[in-house]
């Protein structure tokens, strides 16, 4: 099966989920990375995970310097009060269904 912008993947079926043969991620320093891509199936917007995918890989470090200072400062208060990343102030309030991830080899 081929899943735009990142080509063949193969399917883990213990895991369920997706996984792309070593790409370059420009945003990681052109980084050789697998992506694993959770939930595509059961997913009736595909569309929307090529879309963040094609953005994902668009990116290139200066958005990782921009985001520098905001990063650390959510570390910060995340470590400093022992606030749970995942809480109830996400937009939905609803539980996240799919994600894409990175796998660095």
């Amino acid at each position: 099966m081929e899943i735009p912008s990142i080509g063949k993947v193969t399917k883990d079926e213990e895991l369920d989920w997706y996984y792309s043969e070593p790409i370059r991620v420009p945003v990681l320093g052109d980084q050789m990375c697998q992506i694993i891509v959770e939930g595509y199936d059961e997913d009736s917007s595909k569309d929307d995970f090529h879309a963040a995918i094609r953005n994902f890989l668009s990116l290139d470090q200066s958005v990782l310097k921009q985001a520098e200072a905001d990063v650390f400062q959510y570390y910060k208060t995340v470590t400093q009060t022992g606030m749970k990343v995942m809480n109830d102030s996400s937009p939905s309030n609803q539980p996240v269904t799919s994600s894409l991830a990175l796998s660095h080899l």
